[in-house]
């Protein structure tokens, strides 16, 4: 037991450290950059975060190149992948365990002020998927029901 609460420790000491170099590096690398709250997730003792940031500073993500980042703790280094750019407002970031893999979701704002479309994609090692493109989806989220690991969102208007 007391080996299992060792890892469980590395593990949250891990998230610190890694939270602590993703806001420092949000202040002096990345100053010119507006970032959103980091998503975090677990496997297998490993630490992954996953984050948006926009290149304009635009708190709305209206102006810019938007960026949905993955990072991850491999030993003693953190490791930082740029999942995906995208012309147009990354609204939510989201991240969590299917399949065995850790995925990262994002709704896209792809639509108009008369057309509202929110689409949902996910970004896993095998690459992006468009999971819903009609309609407006919202809040993906993450969550294990009756065993299974599961990702949720919120659909309006969807076809």
């Amino acid at each position: 037991m007391k080996k299992h609460n060792r890892k469980l420790q590395r593990t949250a000491v891990a998230l610190c450290l890694m939270l602590l170099v993703l806001l420092s590096t949000s202040v002096t690398a990345f100053a010119a950059s507006y970032h959103t709250t980091a998503a975090i997730t677990v496997k297998n003792h490993v630490p992954y975060i996953a984050w948006n940031s926009n290149s304009a500073n635009d708190i709305l993500k209206g102006t810019g190149t938007n960026t949905v980042y993955l990072a991850s703790l491999n030993g003693n280094a953190f490791t930082t992948k740029k999942l995906s750019e995208e012309n147009k407002p990354v609204q939510s970031v989201a991240i969590g365990n299917l399949n065995n893999e850790v995925v990262t979701a994002y709704t896209l704002n792809s639509g108009t002020e008369e057309n509202p479309q929110v689409q949902l994609t996910a970004v896993n090692a095998k690459g992006r998927t468009t999971i819903a493109a009609n309609g407006q989806n919202l809040s993906p989220s993450f969550a294990k029901i009756d065993g299974s690991s599961v990702l949720l969102w919120y659909a309006q208007d969807a076809e």
